[in-house]
């Protein structure tokens, strides 16, 4: 056999394996609502075609705890939104694991929307809210009690 042949029979083989070798599974990521506000909870999903081994991810410097549906196909977390968190887009990051053990990253940018919260103002009889001295001095106490039980938890 020739030099030639043998350099088109390599590079057919060559690229017959890289044909073979299984896709990459197609992965989403998406919220539900797609957009949540201020104090809202929201769901988390990343969808595949093909069972993936796991799922983390992380958002605003918190760590996303994934959960996989029966066919590892889905896995889902439940985040909420702080009520004091400011409005605006911030990205979640996702890192993913075949059950093949490739990796693969995903971003997506997630905006929070601004929501508008009544105010309700309350006001009390000035006795509800000054303690007299001997209240005050069994708040102390069993403040104090209460430190005590605590502590012996630990």
């Amino acid at each position: 056999m020739k030099r030639t042949e043998c350099f088109f029979a390599l590079l057919q083989a060559l690229l017959l394996l890289a044909w073979a070798r299984p896709c990459v599974a197609e992965v989403k990521l998406h919220s539900l609502p797609h957009q949540p506000g201020q104090g809202e909870a929201f769901l988390l999903q990343v969808l595949s075609d093909s069972p993936l081994g796991s799922v983390t991810g992380s958002w605003r410097n918190r760590t996303i705890h994934f959960f996989p549906g029966p066919d590892r196909r889905r896995f889902e977390a439940i985040l909420g939104v702080d009520l004091a968190q400011a409005p605006g887009r911030s990205l979640v990051r996702v890192e993913i694991r075949t059950t093949g053990g490739d990796r693969r990253s995903l971003r997506t940018p997630l905006d929070v929307l601004p929501v508008d919260f009544p105010v309700q103002r309350l006001t009390l009889p000035r006795r509800m809210v000054t303690l007299s001295r001997k209240t005050l001095d069994r708040v102390i106490r069993e403040k104090a009690r209460v430190a005590r039980l605590f502590q012996d938890l630990d």
